[in-house]
């Protein structure tokens, strides 16, 4: 709530140097082959012989990591807990200095059983915990060691970055990414919003930004017609809806406090090095620890809560010379989700490390939607393409988290009158005559069927409300032009299997700077 200080810790599931899905369906020929890269990888930087057995157990433990992992963490959303509620359910980890010492013992914050913490299952953090025993902890402890010096031996050593850069290209089929590339990840990794604010000046207009403002707009008008035209909503909750929609806090683009130089500037105040004698490790450690120190310190140090609110909540964060640098940051981030987006994201979406659709948050609690600068690119967004693309791209993405959001959790239909007079729909689409059985996976292929052409028919709508009385422009397709309808259709059904794409871990890769798209297959 407005007056909380409240802080949310994110305990998530591990990620892995190699994706997971190799891990799990890797053959014998493959594991060994891993197992060689892994010893020939510690020999090279130690000039010593590794015990094979020893290769062997890192090995065998990321794969049982990574079994473990896809049993309790695959499709499961992050959920809200106090830590004193994972404490009862996972006894035997030391949870309060544990965490104590993640946030720090000099930010003056106290963790107890009321912090809030994020999780996807208590079962694997019972995995994690029992790590702890021997003799699984002297093959974690390895484990952990291996991971470290895969993270930073390919930054100092050529030798190891070539052997990498070959094994995953033999396995993985991945292409040969360029050394400025790799630079700008390790420097988005330790300063995110410099990345942030350097990506934003060099590829984002102003007239970007205009077109998706009015998108957003028509989008959600349509939104709230359709809502206005629903026979299983009451008058009330109509109006409820209506209103809530109206109060949508939308952000595209940056935070103003990082378009502004000198707030800029005190963020990295304290954030010096000598580029002409420092070492690289030396900048790379200082940039670290800066970013974890002002990731977490400034949400820790909320002594008062009397700083000017509406400084940030309006964009007008004032500096001057008699502003506390503590002040300073406090008020960057005490701030509500929507007045916020995490700029690291915005340089990794552009160099398509991540899926594309990560950053896209639609915010139902704090009726919040944010949209970073990052995602407003091709194949979503273009504002010198036919509206029909981008309505049936960035449109329906926005929709697609929209509608599922706020059905799922604005509206009560414990009577399931919705579910009831939509069923019909389902029915068609998969010829159903019989009764539903009720079952959870019927539940939630209704919900599937229904959500999606309520996003499809909400895009359409949009787009027709932009077009008003004028025409869209139509792109030569073949002997025959394809007309806006069809377009639209197209650029839909794109943009619903790249969202099924995403949801099945296959990454978006661009070889190219204006490259159109390719799907890398697994």
């Amino acid at each position: 709530d407005e007056g909380s200080n409240d802080i949310l810790l994110s305990l998530d599931c591990p990620r892995f140097p190699f994706p997971r899905y190799w891990l799990l369906t890797r053959n014998d020929a493959d594991k060994n082959d891993y197992t060689a890269l892994v010893m020939n990888l510690i020999k090279l930087y130690k000039n010593v012989d590794v015990p094979l057995s020893l290769v062997k157990n890192i090995v065998s433990f990321e794969i049982n990591n990574a079994y473990v992992t896809r049993r309790y963490c695959h499709r499961r959303k992050l959920r809200r807990y106090p830590l004193g509620q994972l404490k009862e359910k996972v006894k035997k980890f030391p949870w309060d200095s544990f965490l104590q010492e993640v946030v720090g013992n000099d930010t003056g914050i106290i963790i107890d059983d009321n912090t809030k913490v994020l999780l996807r299952s208590f079962d694997y953090l019972k995995y994690m915990a029992s790590l702890r025993n021997p003799p699984k902890e002297g093959r974690a402890v390895n484990y952990i060691g291996w991971r470290i010096f895969y993270f930073y031996g390919p930054l100092a050593f050529p030798a190891l970055r070539s052997k990498i850069t070959e094994f995953r290209s033999l396995k993985l089929n991945e292409s040969h990414i360029e050394e400025w590339k790799k630079c700008l990840f390790i420097t988005n990794d330790v300063m995110p919003i410099g990345m942030g604010r350097v990506y934003v000046e060099a590829m984002t207009r102003m007239k970007t930004l205009f077109a998706v403002q009015e998108l957003v707009s028509k989008v959600i008008f349509s939104f709230k017609y359709m809502l206005s035209q629903a026979m299983w909503l009451d008058s009330e909750a109509k109006v409820n809806a209506s209103n809530y929609l109206t109060k949508l806090n939308t952000m595209v683009g940056i935070p103003k406090w990082v378009a502004d130089d000198n707030t800029l500037d005190r963020y990295y105040e304290s954030f010096t090095f000598d580029i002409t004698k420092d070492a690289f490790f030396t900048m790379f450690d200082l940039a670290t620890q800066h970013t974890a120190k002002y990731r977490f310190l400034p949400l820790f140090q909320q002594f008062s809560n009397q700083f000017f609110r509406s400084h940030y909540r309006l964009g007008r964060l004032v500096v001057d010379n008699r502003t506390n640098n503590d002040d300073l940051l406090k008020g960057i981030n005490m701030r509500p989700l929507h007045s916020f987006i995490f700029p690291g994201h915005i340089a990794d979406l552009y160099l398509h490390r991540y899926n594309m659709r990560q950053a896209l948050v639609f915010d139902v609690n704090e009726n919040a939607l944010l949209l970073p600068a990052g995602l407003l690119q091709p194949p979503y967004f273009d504002p010198n393409v036919p509206l029909a693309i981008n309505y049936g791209g960035l449109g329906v993405l926005i929709l697609h988290d929209m509608v599922r959001e706020f059905f799922r959790f604005f509206f009560d239909d414990t009577d399931a009158r919705w579910r009831k007079r939509t069923r019909c729909i389902n029915n068609k689409v998969f010829r159903k005559t019989e009764e539903a059985s009720g079952s959870l996976d019927e539940n939630q292929e209704h919900e599937v069927v229904t959500f999606t052409m309520m996003t499809v028919r909400a895009a359409y709508n949009a787009y027709h409300y932009a077009l008003g009385t004028d025409d869209d422009d139509i792109v030569p397709g073949g002997s025959v032009e394809s007309n806006p309808d069809q377009l639209f259709m197209l650029s839909t059904v794109r943009t619903l299997c790249s969202i099924v794409r995403d949801r099945n871990f296959a990454l978006v890769e661009r070889r190219e700077r204006y490259a159109s798209p390719t799907v890398k297959s697994r």
